[in-house]
């Protein structure tokens, strides 16, 4: 912005140099203007001022419904206000037959719900609060320091200069000893209710706006307007065609479908009670404490709001609205590029009780009918990660004990939740059985759908989504498992086998999945997987999915003494070369891969994983110690409470896979043994 020849330095009257530039952006330089050089404003800097003049654009181009303190001492205000309501606006049956009566009566209940949220309670302020433990001495405190210094900045003279430093020194002390004071009183007062949150309270508060993105094209984008954009068009793009005709005709069932069964009022009352009432809420901002509210005074008219819509196969428009935050993935070397980011879409909560409703008995279905591969360890019932790994190290221990060796490869589903085609997710559930009402609703469930994404305080238009589920959404994960149910049961049913007659199955747990590879050497390993894995993209790139390169992983197991070789050689730990998308690459075997949060080494000796979890555990036990001591805060009692829930689950997290009591490994114990005592102290 400067002007050629313009100086904005000078050194007594002899020398004179353009030292200081002002920079702009090409996005902010429409926004500047009245560049200039204040010379009479460099109150006795050898730098002259520079100014200009910023104009600040819209900072939204649609504003989020109000958030409600919605808190328990208005309970019964908000009660008797909603009683009143929706007994004077109800007018429907108690059973809702049509689909025009439904979305009516809905549209209702939500209003009532609207209504007497503001009516009672109040909206959040948007203005900065008072921190809880800025007390009347901190006050004082800050108004002396800011006294002393506004005098030793117009009158800087010695006294005054010792005087501000004393006073500024003062006020750190206060804030410092308000903020202990103010802990320990809370810590001291902790519930079994509220103890929970103790655990983040050493994170701190931390305000971050999102940095700049790049473009597939290489160019910047700056503006937030045009980052929201770049993430949608990253998160949802267009439908992958996909060969084949998926038409149902739900009016005309196959064979195989299976009888609806109605739904059933405690069905409704399990689901809703088994939801958090401090869950983020969607576009309304109604939670689900307003729904725990709103079920005590009208039950029978919320459960014929949710049976209706499962019975008559309609998704209700409001519920299709939602509002995506980033979160930004975790371990990425670079955040400026939008596959860094993981849309997170906040659902309206009284259509994420409907989707909870639906999705367990989408489970019930999968494991009564086995539906879902036994290698498929994400959609079932009673399954978890543990189960997974459990699975994957007695095939690789089993594999030792016959003296041959096992090689690993891990892999990730791009864009698992986000490429699901409509049409052939309602069509596989078809095909599965399930009942006409519920692939109806699917099919609502995930039409019409518009998001607006919310970033740094602004927040884009509603634009319309076509392709995906909603990560957020309670369903979402069981019917992306159902969508890849078929290619995983291909896989397991058509699998590689190697020169000893062992097969190469897949170990899948959601977008996670991974192939074992077993024989009499690790060059057959690499072989056998490479073929394996030609054979999965081309199964999954007929369901739109590709595979993440970047996201590959490979391990070999041996326990093999090779004598003749470094451990730098090829041979030693091979390498795997194929193609991937079209384009070749090479996975070479690190020290320790990680996969479902498990550190995995080439003789599984857990040493990395106990490493890992035992600077976690340390990190949480530090944090902690602010909560309380012998004198003052947290109860011992409290503080055992806190510490079993929230330290002894991440340091024994797997330990399963690699304790056994009848040859405990010292090594690992001892690591985890040092923490605990930590704790103790």
């Amino acid at each position: 912005m400067n002007i050629k020849g313009i100086e904005t330095f000078f050194r007594s009257s002899s020398y004179t140099s353009v030292l200081d530039l002002l920079w702009v952006s090409p996005t902010a330089a429409p926004n500047t203007s009245s560049f200039r050089v204040a010379y009479d404003l460099h109150c006795g800097s050898d730098h002259y001022a520079l100014t200009w003049n910023w104009s600040f654009p819209n900072p939204s181009s649609s504003t989020l419904s109000p958030s409600f303190n919605l808190h328990d001492d208005k309970s019964e205000e908000w009660m008797d206000r909603f009683s009143k309501l929706i007994k004077e606006r109800w007018t429907f049956h108690d059973t809702l037959e049509t689909q025009d009566v439904f979305l009516e009566a809905t549209t209702v209940f939500t209003e009532c719900m609207t209504q007497a949220s503001l009516d009672t309670c109040a909206c959040k302020p948007t203005s900065p609060k008072t921190a809880r433990w800025f007390n009347q001495e901190v006050r004082e405190s800050l108004h002396v320091m800011r006294t002393d210094r506004h005098r030793a900045r117009y009158h800087a003279t010695q006294h005054n200069l010792l005087r501000y430093r004393a006073s500024n020194a003062q006020f750190r002390y206060k804030v410092k000893r308000a903020k202990r004071s103010y802990t320990l009183t809370f810590a001291s007062r902790v519930t079994h209710k509220n103890l929970w949150q103790l655990n983040s309270w050493y994170w701190g508060v931390r305000r971050t706006y999102s940095p700049l993105l790049i473009r597939p094209d290489g160019t910047p984008a700056s503006d937030t307007s045009e980052k929201c954009q770049l993430l949608l068009d990253a998160w949802f793009p267009p439908p992958v065609p996909i060969p084949g005709s998926f038409h149902c005709v739900f009016s005309s069932p196959l064979p195989s479908t299976r009888p609806f069964p109605s739904v059933t009022h405690l069905e409704i009352s399990d689901a809703l009670c088994g939801t958090s009432s401090t869950s983020a809420p969607g576009y309304s901002g109604l939670n689900y404490k307003v729904l725990k509210w709103a079920f005590v005074i009208a039950p029978d008219k919320l459960a014929s709001i949710v049976r209706a819509s499962i019975h008559l196969g309609v998704h209700h428009p409001l519920w299709k609205k939602a509002v995506i935050v980033s979160i930004p993935k975790a371990n990425k070397r670079s955040y400026v590029l939008p596959c860094s980011h993981r849309p997170i879409q906040l659902l309206e909560c009284l259509g994420k009780l409907v989707e909870k409703v639906v999705a367990k008995r989408l489970l019930f279905d999968t494991g009564k009918h086995h539906l879902m591969p036994f290698t498929q360890f994400g959609g079932h019932s009673h399954t978890s990660c543990l189960d997974a790994g459990l699975a994957l190290t007695h095939d690789i221990e089993s594999a030792r004990s016959a003296r041959l060796v096992s090689s690993f490869l891990a892999l990730d589903i791009k864009g698992f939740f986000d490429h699901v085609n409509h049409d052939r997710l309602v069509h596989t559930l078809w095909e599965m059985g399930f009942p006409c009402q519920i692939c109806s609703w699917v099919l609502s469930f995930l039409s019409g759908c518009s998001a607006s994404v919310h970033l740094d305080d602004f927040s884009s238009p509603f634009a319309p989504i076509n392709v995906g589920v909603p990560q957020g959404s309670p369903i979402s994960p069981v019917l992306t498992c159902l969508y890849a149910a078929p290619v995983i049961r291909q896989l397991t049913n058509n699998t590689i086998t190697s020169s000893i007659g062992l097969p190469t199955t897949p170990r899948s747990y959601v977008d996670d999945l991974a192939f074992l590879a077993i024989s009499n050497s690790l060059a057959e390993n690499c072989i056998i997987l490479d073929a394996t894995l030609q054979q999965a993209e081309t199964l999954f790139a007929e369901i739109g999915m590709t595979f993440d390169p970047d996201k590959c992983d490979l391990m070999h197991f041996s326990w093999r003494r090779e004598r003749t070789l470094p451990s730098s050689s090829p041979s030693f730990s091979p390498s795997l070369h194929s193609t991937l998308n079209g384009l070749p690459i090479t996975i070479t075997p690190p020290k320790f891969i990680q996969w479902l949060s498990f550190h995995l080494d080439r003789r599984l000796t857990f040493f990395n994983h106990i490493r890992i979890l035992a600077v976690k555990g340390k990190a949480i036990t530090t944090g902690l110690q602010c909560l309380g001591n012998t004198v003052r805060g947290l109860s011992p009692h409290h503080m055992r409470l806190l510490y079993r829930t929230c330290v002894i689950p991440i340091i024994t997290y797997s330990c399963q896979l690699w304790y056994q009591p009848d040859a405990p490994k010292h090594t690992l114990i001892k690591r985890l043994q040092i923490v605990q005592n930590e704790a103790l102290h």
